[in-house]
């Protein structure tokens, strides 16, 4: 068995172990805290803390550090490639693979906000990220080592494409000028018809500002009118309420006239047959007071007979 295979098989015993202690663990990861001490190994990631654990060579969990999260608090984070690294109140957490999940729980759950930290060009590129020499210039060897074969390959391919240039006869050049020639003229129809169409857009597009303008006349011709129909209809309204309320005082007028007439007038003997001939004399009928009053003629017993 390899090494590979034996450190995935205890990352995987590890993880187990880890899952069976921590049910309630929403991530189980590689992480590095540096608080007080620092601690390499593999946490437990539940809603209020952080448990991080190493295998003993006994195949034992052994805690070997804790963390409650911080809530609501500022700090720092840089996502780059498969890790991340987070710094928030004084402490210095950095992940695998999942950087963006943690980020997003710290957010929404514990109300912590994060900056983007911004790294130099140079600090993106493998082997310069971590700023320690040793591993500059190792990483500065194993690139020189790849780009000097491609810087000569690219060098002789160049020299060899030179060699192979020849000169263009004098035909051709005939023909590329005729050819060039026949593109000029297709390219001058071509800005011919552009421009006949941009003069069709120009005419279509005044006579639509145009057919606009008659639309918006035709609806205040329109308004226009319906205010003055509604002003024709209520000065109509106003003169039949005036001819009805002219018609009513001089039914009361007349009324007021008649039966003032009948109390100054000396009581007679009358007799009407019927409220026909009752009413040829006396158009609204008579009281009970009046001397051709019948009971007969009051029908309803209000003491007035024969009114309309």
């Amino acid at each position: 068995m390899s090494g590979n295979q034996k450190k995935k098989s205890s990352t995987t015993e590890m993880k187990e172990l880890i899952r069976e202690k921590h049910p309630d663990a929403w991530l189980i990861e590689s992480v590095s805290l540096e608080s007080e001490s620092k601690a390499d190994g593999y946490g437990a990631f539940t809603q209020d803390k952080l448990f991080i654990y190493k295998l003993s060579p006994e195949k034992k969990l052994m805690l070997i550090n804790t963390m409650n999260w911080p809530e609501g608090k500022s700090g720092q984070v840089d996502h780059f490639a498969i890790k991340s690294y987070f710094s928030i109140d004084g402490i210095n957490l950095t992940i695998a693979n999942h950087g963006k999940d943690l980020q997003l729980f710290l957010e929404e759950q514990k109300k912590d906000t994060f900056t983007k930290i911004t790294r130099p060009f140079y600090r993106k590129i493998i082997g310069f990220r971590s700023k320690k020499i040793g591993k500059m210039v190792v990483a500065s060897f194993i690139y020189l080592l790849f780009i000097i074969p491609f810087i000569i390959g690219l060098l002789g391919g160049i020299v060899s494409g030179i060699g192979d240039i020849t000169f263009a006869s004098k035909e051709e050049l005939q023909k590329s000028e005729q050819l060039l020639a026949i593109t000029e003229k297709e390219a001058d129809t071509l800005k011919k018809q552009i421009a006949d169409k941009d003069k069709e857009i120009g005419k279509l597009t005044k006579l639509l500002s145009e057919k606009e303008k008659e639309v918006q006349e035709l609806a205040a011709i329109g308004e226009q009118q319906k205010a003055e129909s509604q002003a024709e209809i209520e000065r109509l309204k106003q003169d039949m309420l005036k001819k009805e309320q002219a018609e009513a005082e001089r039914e009361v007028a007349n009324v007021a006239q008649s039966y003032t007439s009948q109390q100054q007038s000396p009581p007679k003997n009358e007799y009407y047959k019927n409220c026909t001939e009752l009413r040829k004399v006396y158009p609204q009928g008579v009281a009970a007071n009046h001397p051709a009053y019948a009971s007969k003629h009051d029908r309803d017993k209000d003491g007035w007979a024969c009114e309309r």
